[in-house]
Formats: structure tokens, sequence, C-alpha cells
């Protein structure tokens, strides 16, 4: 049967008013097509349109089943647009006005759902989600995995050698006024890490802050912490038995190469704002070698330790560790300064000097100041309680002629 048509009508029309196929084709091509629509002419026609069909209720416009058991490598449908100068061609457009899914996937077998084969380049994305208008919705939403085991919601893995620097994974908040807007918000409601690095890295940074621009705000925050109670903040475990001891190394290193002049900065600030914590301590050290639990490096002149206080209550007692170093050569050794108020009078410790000198402060009645040598031997002592004693050694005041004047009862 051929059926040639060189007017402006139909070729083929048929007029089916039976429930029944209009058309019924029983093929026993193996190699052909079956149905086949060859080159045709078409500009801005479709070569295969259906129309109009509004009456449909739970029917589709096009099905299409395949039951073959054959493994062979098949696509049900393929569609190709095999001319790469046709850079205005779509190859699948779905175009869905209804406030329902524009594509459903629904597998069932243990294999992808979707997969993209990419060769865009260097220029577009594999997936590119452009303009979307979401509002209080996601823009791209995983829900349900409630099946998981030891599977991951996403993964992402890259295995390229180029030494271009890249990022895998980047999330841009790119309006200044979304003040409100948080990159990236994780919700962890199990007993286990929020977050975990695993890093090969060895002179690079784990976590890295590329110029912050916080002035009055923090770089890094922990807030609401009540639920302490012998966890940490920020734990550091390490085991290594090869820690640089230069200014570059150390489990923690806080540096300032700013020139802030005279201005207060504080490069580490510990704070306990409760008075009723009388338990708890500011800073611990624990030194369980004989090694120096402080070392202060004061090249460049300045105090190593410079604080003030005022009591009113008990001195108590006080201990200072046997051994304290700051400074880097002989003359600066000692150059330490302490300054207090205890029983409304001030006191003070000045730098020390060559001899280096040490002092002991009675706490029993806060008048008594013990001078010793360096190797220990008692040179001075000072009573202030209205005697004054000087055991060993000459005290010469001014210049020649000078004296001590005065009045005194003395019964001894």
């Amino acid at each position: 049967l051929k059926i040639q048509q060189d007017g402006a009508g139909y070729g083929i029309s048929l007029d089916q008013n039976g429930n029944k196929p209009a058309i019924y084709i029983d093929s026993e091509c193996s190699t052909q097509p079956t149905f086949e629509i060859a080159t045709p002419t078409n500009t801005t026609g479709h070569v295969m349109q259906l129309n109009d069909a509004d009456s449909l209720t739970t029917a589709g416009i096009l099905y299409m089943a395949s039951n073959s058991t054959s493994t062979g490598t098949r696509n049900l449908v393929t569609i190709i647009n095999d001319n790469t100068l046709a850079t205005g061609t779509t190859a699948l457009k779905i175009q869905q006005d209804a406030a329902a899914p524009a594509l459903n996937v629904d597998q069932n077998a243990n294999s992808q759902a979707i997969l993209i084969d990419a060769h865009q380049g260097t220029s577009n994305a594999a997936i590119l989600i452009n303009a979307p208008i979401n509002t209080t919705n996601a823009v791209l939403e995983v829900t349900g995995c409630n099946s998981l085991t030891s599977g991951e919601i996403a993964t992402f893995y890259s295995n390229a050698s180029n030494t271009t620097s890249r990022n895998l994974v980047k999330i841009t908040n790119d309006h200044a006024s979304a003040t409100g807007a948080t990159p990236l918000f994780i919700d962890q409601d199990a007993n286990a890490p929020t977050i975990t690095i695993d890093t090969e890295a060895t002179t690079a940074h784990g976590i890295h802050f590329d110029n912050p621009t916080q002035t009055t705000g923090n770089i890094i925050q922990i807030t609401n912490a009540e639920g302490f109670t012998t966890g940490a903040g920020l734990q550091i475990d390490c085991g290594s038995t090869g820690l640089a001891t230069t200014l570059g190394g150390g489990l923690i290193e806080v540096m300032h190469d700013g020139n802030s002049g005279a201005n207060v900065n504080n490069l580490m600030y510990l704070g306990n704002y409760h008075a009723s914590s009388t338990g708890t301590t500011l800073l611990k050290l624990d030194q369980d070698s004989t090694g120096t639990a402080i070392e202060a490096d004061m090249a460049k002149g300045g105090y190593a330790i410079s604080g003030s206080a005022n009591s009113t209550g008990s001195f108590g007692s006080a201990h200072i560790a046997d051994k304290v170093v700051v400074g880097a050569t002989t003359t600066q050794e000692g150059k330490l300064r302490i300054e207090g108020k205890v029983g409304g009078f001030a006191w003070a410790v000045g730098e020390g000097s060559t001899t280096r000198a040490g002092l002991y402060l009675d706490g029993s009645n806060h008048s008594e100041f013990y001078m010793y040598n360096g190797g220990g031997t008692l040179i001075n002592w000072i009573r202030t309680n209205g005697t004054t004693k000087l055991d060993g050694g000459d005290v010469t005041f001014g210049a020649t002629g000078a004296k001590i004047s005065g009045s005194s009862t003395s019964t001894g």
C-alpha cells in the first residue's frame, strides 16, 4: 500500500468512533523499525505531534512498556541531537504548570535512578538549577533517607591530580544585606561528632579562615555551653614526639604581627564572670616532666607578667613554681614585676637584677620579706611591723654626711 499526497491535505485520515485502537500494527520486524518517518522536511512544524488530549483522567499521552528478559545493553527511549552546531537545541523539555512533579523516577532495582555522563568541559555545570523562585522551601531537598546503615546522603569525590586551586564544594551568600542567612547549618541530634575531618595534609591547614574582616565580632564563637561538667570546650590530644619548640610551633599558636601602637590588646583572655564560682581556676598548668611550665621570651623588654588586684579578705597562702624563666639572656633573667594591694596597702616587686635575688613573702602577717642570693642563702630580711632588722652587709644612705634623723624611745 502506497499513498502519495501532493496537496495540502491529509495523506491518511482516520475517524475512529469505537472503543478500540485507531491503528493496530502486528509487526514481525526484528532488525528494522516497526514505525518509521524517514527524512522529514519539517522546519517550524513538529515531526510528530499529539494535540488536545484534554479528556485524560488516569491515562497518559504516551505509554511505552518492555518486559524483555534480554541482558543486552539498550535504551528504551533515545533522543539524539547529533550536530554540535545545534547549540539552541534542548534534547528533552518538560513544562509542568500544575503543582505536581515535572519528572518522577521510580527506580526499584539496585542501580542509579539518574546517571549523567557529562562532557561539557570547562564552561557549564553538569546540573544547573537556574533562577529558582523558592521562598520558604528548599531549592534542593533529599528527604526520607531512613534506610541508611553505612551509606551517605551525599558523596562528592574527586581524584584529579591537577594542582590548580579549586573548591570541591562551594557555598556563597553573595548579598551583604542577607544578615539572616547561614551558609551552612548542621543539626546533629545523635551523640556523635557533628563534623569529622580526616586530613592527610602535613604542611597545609586542616581548617583555614582566609582574611576574616571581623572587628567586634568573633571569628570562632561557642555560645551557651552551659551543659559542661567534665568535658572541654576545646580539647587537643597529641602524642607526637617531635613537637617544634621554635616560634612557629606548638599545639596552640597565637600570633600578632600588626602595629597596634599603645592600644590595649589581649591576645588571649580568660574570664570567670560569676562571683559564686569560687572553685573555678582560670588557668591551670599540669607539668609532669622537669621541663619549664611557663617560659617568656622578653627580648624586646616589657613585663613578662603584669597585673593588679585588690583584696579585702585574708591573704592566705600562695605558691609559685620552683623555676620561672623570663627572658633569653642572663641579664634578662628575673625581669618580672608584680604589683598588688593587700589590706589597703600597695606593694610591688621590681624587675630583679643580675644577682637574681629571690623573694619570699610571709603570708602569716604580711610583714616580712626574705631576700636570698642565687645560691639560696639568706642575705637580708626586713620586718615592717615597727622593727627593721638588717642582718649582714652594710647599709649606706646617700653620700658622705648623710644621716638618719628622728626620735624614738628604746628600752632594749
